[in-house]
């Protein structure tokens, strides 16, 4: 079994423009085994590798990178980019 951080995958996702039915597709694997490891929660092998495959093929978006902010603190965790790039405009 293995867990991927939920914070970076949802970073990974997000600055390639993608939602989790398109990570889904890229990578072969059902929506419930995207949002499994969206969520933090734990995957087999074979379900988070292609995953990872997935991400790797595929370049994130130079303009997404420089928008979407990169995660960096634990409270983080769990929230949509979008939802962090709210409460950080909110609060700063």
């Amino acid at each position: 079994m293995m867990r991927m951080s939920a914070a970076e995958l949802d970073y990974q996702v997000a600055i390639r423009g993608w939602d989790q039915r398109v990570l889904a597709h890229e990578a072969g694997v059902s929506e419930a085994t995207v949002s499994r490891a969206m969520a933090g929660g734990r995957l087999r092998g074979v379900s988070g590798l292609p995953i990872a495959q997935a991400l790797r093929r595929t370049a994130p978006v130079p303009e997404l990178v420089s928008l979407v902010p990169a995660p960096t603190d634990d409270h983080d965790v769990g929230r949509s980019a979008a939802t962090r790039a709210a409460h950080r405009s909110l609060s700063g």
